[in-house]
C-alpha cells in the first residue's frame, strides 16, 4: 500500500496544475486549439482539436480529444477517443475508449474496460485495479488487488497484494509478477512467454533497500527533522501543543489545505500576474506535507520520551535518539498492509495543520502586538 500510495502522490503533484476550482467552470482555449477547463463538474461535449487539460470534482469526456489529454478530478469517466497519451489522477476512473499513445492513472480504483484499446504503453497505479482491454505494447499495474482480464501484446509486470489473471486473459510476452501468493497453474497458462516470480509483494518486502525503509531515505528524515527542531524549535513546540490539544482540528486543517492549495495555485496561475504565487503555492504544497510529517514524528519522539520519563533529559543528542525512534515506527507502520501507508500520510497530513495552526496564532500575536504599539 505505501508502494502504491506514494505513486498516487507523485502522480497528484503532476496533475496539481491543472487542479479543479472549487465552483463553477472555467474553460479557456489557446490558439493552437488546446483546451483547458476546470469546475465541480466538468463535461465535454465537443471534439477538442487538440491536447485537453481538464480538472473537477467530476470529468466526463464524451467526445474525441484529438491529441494528449491530462486530466484530475474525484470521479473520472472517460468515453470517447484520445488520440495521442491519456494521464489521469483521481479518486474513481474508468476508462471505456481507444487511446492512441501511452496511457498512465493513478487512483483509488481503476477500471479499463473491455472495449478499450491501448496503443502505446499502460501504467496504472491504485487501490483496486481492473484492466480488461487490449494493450498493444507493455503494461505495468501496482496496487492493492489486480484483476487483468484483457489482452497484452508486450510484456507485463504486476506488483499487488492479490493479483489475478480473469479467464480470457492473454500475455503474448513475459509476466513479471509479486504478490502474496503465486499465481495458479490455469492462470500461468494464460501466459505465451516466461514468467518470473519476485520474491516479496509490495508492502512485504524484506530488502532494507527499497520503499519507506531505505535507508539514505530514513537518514534523510533524520537529518531533515533534528535541523528543524534545532534550528526552529519555537515551531516544533508549537505544532506539538496543536497535536494535543486540538488533533481533530489539526486533521481537518490538514485535509483543507490539501484540497485547498491547488485550486488556489490555478487561480492564480490564471491571472498573468499571480503565476509567481501561483508556481510558489505548488511548490510549497509537498514541502508542507514533508513539515507536517516531521511534526508528526517529532511529536511521536517526545511522546515516546515522556512515556519512557526521560523528557527532562533536554540533550540534543538524546532528542535525535528519540526521532530516530519514532521514525522507525512510522517506517514500520508504512509497510502494514493495505491501511498503514494511508495511516502515515494522514499523521503527516495533522502535522501540516497543526503547523499552519502556530503560524497562524504567530502572525495573530504580532498583528495584536502591533495594534498595540499604535
Amino acid at each position: 500500500m505505501a508502494s502504491t500510495l506514494k505513486q498516487f502522490v507523485l502522480g497528484l503533484i503532476f496533475c496539481m496544475p491543472i487542479a479543479a476550482m472549487a465552483n463553477g467552470t472555467a474553460a479557456s482555449h489557446s490558439g493552437s486549439g488546446n483546451a483547458y477547463l476546470a469546475g465541480s463538474e466538468v463535461r465535454i461535449n465537443q471534439a477538442v482539436p487538440a491536447d485537453l487539460y481538464a480538472a473537477g470534482g467530476t470529468l466526463v469526456i464524451a467526445e474525441p480529444v484529438a491529441e494528449d489529454a491530462t486530466l484530475a478530478g474525484g470521479r473520472i469517466d472517460v468515453a470517447a477517443a484520445v488520440g495521442q497519451d491519456l494521464r489521469v489522477t483521481g479518486g474513481k476512473v474508468r476508462i471505456d475508449a481507444r487511446v492512441g499513445g501511452d496511457l498512465l492513472a493513478a487512483g483509488g480504483d481503476i477500471s479499463v474496460s473491455p472495449s478499450s484499446r491501448v496503443g502505446g504503453d499502460v501504467m496504472l497505479a491504485g487501490g483496486e485495479v481492473r484492466f480488461a482491454g487490449q494493450a498493444m505494447r507493455d503494461i505495468k499495474l501496482a496496487g492493492g488487488k489486480l484483476v487483468l482480464a484483457g489482452e497484452v501484446r508486450g510484456n507485463a509486470r504486476l506488483y499487488g497484494q492479490d493479483i489475478r489473471l480473469a479467464p480470457g486473459a492473454k500475455i503474448l510476452g513475459d509476466l513479471t509478477y509479486a504478490s502474496r501468493n503465486p499465481l495458479s497453474d490455469q492462470e500461468l497458462a494464460l501466459v505465451a512467454g516466461n514468467v518470473r516470480r519476485e520474491d516479496d509483494a509490495p508492502g512485504h518486502s524484506n530488502n532494507v533497500g527499497s520503499g519507506w525503509m531505505h535507508p539514505l531515505l530514513f537518514i534523510s528524515m533524520l537529518a531533515c527533522g533534528s535541523t528543524l527542531f534545532l534550528v526552529f524549535p519555537n515551531a516544533v513546540e508549537g505544532a506539538e501543543q496543536a497535536m494535543r490539544h486540538t488533533p481533530l482540528k489539526s486533521l481537518a486543517l490538514g485535509l483543507v489545505l490539501l484540497f485547498a492549495l491547488p485550486p488556489m495555485a490555478i487561480l492564480f496561475m490564471i491571472t498573468v500576474i499571480g503565476i509567481p504565487i501561483g508556481f510558489g503555492l505548488i511548490f510549497a504544497y509537498p514541502l508542507l506535507l514533508l513539515l507536517g510529517y516531521l511534526c508528526a514524528a517529532l511529536f511521536v519522539s517526545h511522546a515516546v520520551a515522556h512515556a519512557l520519563k526521560q523528557s527532562g533529559k533536554t540533550g540534543a543528542a538524546r532528542q535525535i535518539v528519540f526521532l530516530a525512534f519514532a521514525l522507525l515506527l512510522f517506517s514500520l507502520a508504512a509497510n502494514i498492509p493495505m491501511l498503514g501507508g494511508m495511516l502515515v500520510f494522514l499523521v503527516a497530513v495533522m502535522g501540516a495543520g497543526a503547523l499552519v495552526q502556530w503560524l497562524y496564532r504567530r502572525y495573530r500575536g504580532r498583528a495584536a502586538g502591533a495594534e498595540a504599539s499604535l
